[in-house]
């Protein structure tokens, strides 16, 4: 217990860190345009210039394969959690839901979003369990997972922190990992960062911005149906 708690301790530490030490790099780095602001308080943070992902591979419930093909041609928005959070996830799985609503009400093509979710705790959560989790807060939600070695190659490249301390025998273990939410455009670049999506009206707004000055940066590639 004790040793959980000073993880827990080193975690806030680190992401109350990370968070401002980001802030002030998107504050310092993005140059202001007329009319707009850059804000601490806005729910999308724009990086300064959007960041190329890499090959992954993860997996779709009925073996299916979701890479960085999956990505393309589409705006991504990517959460990492697990079925068994008690709390941080299905809020957050909520506050999207009603986020995408927003976003299609504003106009924006449902074929356009792709919203996922992908657990780190592959040891409880099948593909199979985790359609099923998804899915019940947004039929068209994605839920993936992969091995330790395949969910870490995706979320270092798009800076998600998570740590699973799985327990010989034991069913229940402790899974910590980030809340934010990653915004990957359809050039299947690292675009935005949603800090929290308690404010859905707002981040919809922002994310509309966001999309109008989108400028792609590669050849777009047709997705895959099956995916």
């Amino acid at each position: 217990m004790r040793q959980q708690l000073k993880f827990l301790a080193m975690l806030a530490g680190i992401s109350v860190v990370a968070l401002v030490a980001l802030l002030w790099i998107l504050w310092s780095a993005r140059p202001a345009t007329p009319g707009e602001t850059n804000s601490a308080t806005e729910p999308l943070i724009v990086l300064p210039q959007p960041r190329a992902l890499t090959d992954f591979t993860l997996w779709r419930n009925g073996s299916r394969v979701f890479d960085l093909g999956s990505l393309r041609d589409r705006w991504t928005f990517v959460f990492f959690g697990f079925t068994s959070c008690p709390d941080v996830c299905p809020t957050t799985l909520v506050s999207l839901a009603r986020l995408q609503k927003q976003i299609i009400d504003l106009g924006v093509a449902p074929e356009e979003l792709q919203f996922t979710f992908v657990s780190v705790d592959p040891q409880r959560d099948s593909p199979e369990e985790i359609e099923r989790y998804v899915t019940f807060f947004e039929p068209r939600f994605v839920g993936v997972t992969g091995s330790e070695a395949q969910l870490t190659n995706l979320s270092r490249q798009l800076g998600a922190a998570f740590k699973v301390e799985y327990a010989p025998g034991a069913e229940n273990y402790p899974v910590y990992h980030t809340g934010a939410v990653f915004l990957v455009d359809p050039s299947a670049r690292l675009h935005a960062i949603l800090r929290s999506p308690s404010d859905p009206a707002g981040a919809a707004r922002r994310f509309r911005e966001v999309r109008g000055g989108f400028v792609e940066d590669s050849p777009r590639i047709t997705a895959n149906p099956g995916r």
